[in-house]
């Protein structure tokens, strides 16, 4: 994912279509037409990116559920992510 400081809403918009795309390079489990990535508000501006991820993964016999709260700093390239 590339790193930007994301202080506006295209970049801020940018960001979570790279980890949109991300995930469904990488996790080919995850069913496209069901993953959303969307941005949580902070209170406070700064360089910490807040986000949602909800998808559903192939599995058998039915897809399961896939939820997860996460954030990410510009700063530091560190990620964080809390099952929901």
């Amino acid at each position: 994912m590339p790193v930007c400081a994301a202080t506006g809403e295209k970049e801020y918009g940018r960001t979570h279509t790279d980890i949109r795309n991300a995930l469904l390079r990488f996790e080919p489990r995850i069913i496209p037409s069901s993953l959303v990535v969307s941005p949580k508000r902070q209170s406070a501006p700064g360089t910490t990116l807040w986000f949602e991820i909800a998808a559903l993964l192939y599995w058998q016999p039915e897809p399961v559920g896939f939820a997860v709260s996460g954030s990410y700093d510009t700063e530091t390239e560190k990620t964080t992510l809390t099952a929901l």
